[in-house]
């Protein structure tokens, strides 16, 4: 059906043209694929609003499924910036990442259960001036949350926010998105900023974040991949 195909075209086209508006034109040309995304995209426009197009039939957007495969996986390989493992040991080991200057990140996550994202003032600091994300612990009662200055591991105890429901996936990637923009703490999945948010919280006394720390534990490992 037409509209069943356009909706899953637009997802990927607009995922993919989400990410190459915030890339280089250069790091897009060097894979010759920008071309193409204008073509999809513009065929996916006109099936969406119903409308035919000289240039642009279904039949014509049916034959360009694969290579939309092929182009979102480009692009996504394109502005994957870092790839992280993360034990289960429940504690922040590896390197914060630097994200001064930025508000919001996009990331995506493989793991059974318990990922964790800390979103420090201070590079490294895990005790004072930072957020707490947590993506379906509570392995046998599911729950996401936010926590404000950690402080204890026990979400009910320290969580300004809880999420019942299953967010993560043993088998593959899920992705995710974190804003801090204001004060205004977020969390949305997919790569597209501003779009699925399922969980958020106001701080009154807000802080800055320069750096992000992940880990897994309480039985789970986990494989990250950071976006550009």
């Amino acid at each position: 059906m037409v509209k069943t195909t356009s909706l899953w075209y637009i997802n990927c086209v607009f995922l993919a043209f989400m990410q190459t508006w915030r890339a280089s034109k250069n790091r897009i040309n060097q894979d010759g694929k920008m071309k193409q995304l204008v073509i999809i995209l513009t065929c996916v426009a006109f099936l969406a609003a119903g409308r035919r197009s000289n240039t642009c039939k279904k039949g014509d957007v049916e034959k360009l499924s694969k290579e939309v495969a092929k182009l979102k996986t480009v692009l996504y390989n394109a502005f994957k910036v870092l790839e992280i493992h993360t034990p289960d040991n429940n504690e922040y080991r590896h390197p914060p990442i630097d994200v001064s200057g930025k508000s919001f990140f996009a990331f995506s996550v493989k793991a059974c259960h318990d990922a964790h994202l800390e979103l420090q003032q201070t590079p490294g600091d895990t005790q004072t001036d930072n957020y707490e994300i947590l993506l379906h612990g509570y392995a046998s009662d599911p729950k996401c949350g936010i926590r404000d200055n950690l402080g204890t591991l026990f979400a009910y105890e320290s969580a300004k926010v809880l999420v019942k429901g299953e967010r993560l996936s043993c088998d593959e990637m899920r992705p995710f998105w974190v804003s801090w923009a204001g004060g205004n703490i977020e969390v949305g999945t997919g790569n597209v900023y501003g779009y699925g948010t399922f969980m958020s919280w106001k701080d009154p006394e807000p802080h800055a974040v320069n750096a992000i720390n992940v880990m897994t534990g309480w039985g789970a490992e986990g494989d990250w991949i950071v976006l550009a």
